[in-house]
C-alpha cells in the first residue's frame, strides 16, 4: 500500500507541469465556421472553450435567427448548448440545433470570409424582422400602422442599411428607426 501511494505521488510530481493538469481541449481550431442544410445556414465562432452558433433559417424574408452558446465537454468531446450541439463524426465536424420548429444538422467547415460577410447581414435582417413583428403585435395590423411602417422604413432605407452596415453599426441606426416609429 505504501509503495503504490509512493509511486502515485512520484508520478503526479514528475508530470506537474502545466500540461499535464490542464483541462483538456477540443481539437477543433479556433477560428469562423459555417454550414448549411435545407433552408437553414450555420455559422460558428470558436474561441478557447466556447464556440457562438448563430442558426438563420433562409425560407422566411426578413431572416429568422437563433443564437446559442456552445461550452466544450471534455468527457464526452463535444460542444453543447442550450439547443446546439457540435461534435465530431469521423473526420468532419457537425453542428445540430434541435428546437422543434427550428431543427437542423449540418456539417461545418472553417471559412472565415463568408461568415464575416454574411453573419452581419443575416443578423441584420433577422432584428429587422423581430422589430416588424413586435411593431404589429402592438399597434396591430391596421392600415394606418402598416403605411406608417412602410414610410418610416421607406424614410431610413432599412434594408439597404441591413445589407451593407455590419451589426454595431446598424444596432445604432436601428435604434433611430424604431425612435421614428414611436414618433
Amino acid at each position: 500500500m505504501k509503495i503504490s501511494v509512493l509511486l502515485l505521488f512520484l508520478l503526479i510530481a514528475s508530470k506537474s507541469n502545466s500540461q499535464a493538469l490542464s483541462i483538456p481541449r477540443s481539437d477543433l481550431a479556433d477560428g469562423y465556421y459555417r454550414g448549411h442544410s435545407f433552408m437553414m445556414a450555420g455559422y460558428v465562432r470558436v474561441s478557447n472553450d466556447t464556440a457562438i452558433a448563430d442558426f438563420i433559417q433562409l425560407d422566411k424574408m426578413p431572416r429568422d435567427l437563433h443564437t446559442d452558446t456552445l461550452f466544450y465537454d471534455a468527457v464526452e468531446e463535444t460542444w453543447k448548448g442550450k439547443t446546439a450541439r457540435l461534435y465530431k463524426k469521423g473526420r468532419t465536424w457537425r453542428i445540430e440545433n434541435e428546437m422543434p420548429w427550428f431543427a437542423a444538422r449540418m456539417k461545418i467547415k472553417e471559412d472565415e470570409k463568408v461568415y464575416k460577410s454574411q453573419i452581419n447581414i443575416q443578423k441584420n435582417l433577422a432584428l429587422e424582422r423581430k422589430g416588424y413583428e413586435e411593431y404589429f403585435k402592438e399597434k396591430g395590423s391596421t392600415v394606418e400602422a402598416t403605411q406608417q411602417y412602410g414610410a418610416v422604413r421607406k424614410k431610413f432605407d432599412i434594408y439597404q442599411l441591413a445589407t451593407t452596415l455590419t451589426h454595431a453599426e446598424f444596432l445604432v441606426e436601428y435604434a433611430k428607426f424604431k425612435a421614428a416609429l414611436r414618433e
